[in-house]
């Protein structure tokens, strides 16, 4: 809740990813509870990032950098990130001892994803994303390939292509 608030977007990103994860019904009671004690003032992230980095061996860094992701990806849930999210979520990769690079490229891929998906809308609801944009739009070559490669059609939905884009990514 870096941003000050907890959206309905990102309380659904938690619930997909709990599923995600096969959480059981105990499972996904607790993180519940853990993600509202993390909206309220008081929460202690400090304290949670010392424990996480007790309870993760440094030799299993594959989990940090997959709770980075997910915190990154939550981030633009709501479309762009705010740069106190980012500032905050640099705070917590560094405090996790991840390096820059971590943050950066999740960053850069989510970021990338947004404008994707932006540009898709506009080009889906009959006007170009050029028309819309008084800069010119970025490149998107090659669209066909990256459509094959997530496995759907030019004709799917925003949701559908993001789902198909997450499955990817996970």
């Amino acid at each position: 809740k870096a941003d000050g608030r907890v959206s309905t977007e990102e309380i659904k990103f938690t619930q997909q990813v709990m599923a995600r994860m096969r959480m059981t019904d105990t499972q996904r009671v607790d993180a519940m509870r853990k993600f509202y004690e993390g909206k309220k003032p008081a929460f202690d992230l400090d304290a949670l990032l010392q424990q996480i980095r007790q309870g993760i061996p440094s030799h299993h860094r594959a989990m940090l950098n997959r709770l980075l992701n997910m915190l990154v990806q939550m981030a633009y849930v709501n479309g762009g990130i705010e740069p106190e999210v980012k500032a905050k979520l640099q705070y917590i990769a560094a405090e996790l001892k991840l390096s820059t690079i971590n943050f950066s490229y999740y960053d850069a891929i989510f970021s990338w994803q947004e404008r994707y998906q932006r540009a898709w809308q506009h080009r889906h609801e009959g006007q170009s994303y050029q028309q819309s944009h008084t800069h010119r739009a970025p490149s998107f070559g090659y669209i066909g390939a990256a459509y094959k490669i997530l496995g759907v059609s030019e004709k799917s939905s925003v949701a559908e292509v993001k789902k198909a884009y997450r499955r990817k990514m996970s």
